[in-house]
């Protein structure tokens, strides 16, 4: 989430004046990361050994594609001020829990948007029903011709974006079933006869 390599990303702790036996450093801390991974984070500085706070915090949601998969993914840029307490007191009970006694749970993501603005790459070269056509029907099976290449699919089988979920082949159509990227679609695909096979 952070890259402590990168010196402007952590900022040395400005020492504030003391407030009577206690007193805080600030630490300005910028980042990215998902919202898990930053949610995280937080519990940790706030419920670890150290007394820490997060007194001030921006973030924002930014859509990127993924290096590895192709796909769209959703991080968190964030800007933060913390606050690290100490004290000068003598006699003061021994902290014993440690950062692994800290269990941070799972909250809903608030930034996941209805609608992603970048489609997923076709990394499994799935059938793109847009560029595709239908060349056979049968009672539960469908002929597909894409790319020069001829596939059979069943209900349910996997195309790009989607499935197909009707094969209807009393009206020499089949259907399919597409999500583009929180956008729901329905595709018919219709077998087109040539005039000496009708």
């Amino acid at each position: 989430m952070l890259n402590w390599k990168n010196p402007s990303q952590v900022k040395l702790p400005l020492p504030q004046p003391m407030m009577g036996d206690f007193g805080y450093g600030i630490f300005s801390i910028r980042g990215k990361g998902s919202f898990q991974t930053v949610f995280q984070f937080i519990h940790y500085l706030e419920n670890g050994p150290q007394l820490y706070q997060v007194d001030k915090i921006s973030l924002h949601s930014l859509e990127i594609k993924d290096e590895k998969s192709g796909l769209p993914k959703l991080v968190l840029p964030f800007n933060m001020e913390i606050h690290a307490y100490f004290t000068d007191l003598e006699g003061l009970p021994e902290i014993k829990h440690t950062l692994a006694d800290v269990r941070p749970g799972k909250a809903a993501n608030p930034f996941l948007p209805g609608i992603l603005k970048t489609l997923p790459a076709n990394v499994n070269n799935l059938i793109e029903v847009e560029n595709a056509e239908v060349v056979g029907i049968f009672t539960n099976r469908a002929m597909i011709r894409y790319n020069g290449e001829t596939h059979i699919l069943k209900r349910g089988e996997k195309v790009y974006l989607g499935y197909l979920s009707k094969i209807d082949p009393d009206n020499n159509v089949v259907v399919f079933k597409l999500n583009k990227g929180g956008i729901v679609e329905r595709v018919t695909l219709k077998l087109e006869f040539s005039a000496g096979n009708k």
